[in-house]
């Protein structure tokens, strides 16, 4: 569970210090909300999956259920 969480850590500032260099500051983060369209055709679905399976994962996992 320990390196677990040191896992999860480095993930997050690792994903901070990429999104930091991807997103430039002078662009409005909701310029990239509000642009295009959000519907299940253009992939709003698989969101939706991702969220499913982040809560569904560690209930099916063998790995994490054998701990």
């Amino acid at each position: 569970m320990v390196t677990d969480i040191i896992q999860m850590g480095a993930f997050a500032i690792l994903l901070f210090i990429v999104l930091k260099i991807i997103i430039p500051s002078a662009v409005n983060i909701t310029l990239f909300v509000h642009d295009g369209i959000w519907s299940v055709s253009t992939g709003l679905n698989l969101c939706f999956v991702a969220l499913i399976q982040i809560f569904s994962y560690p209930f099916h996992d063998p790995v994490l259920t054998a701990r």
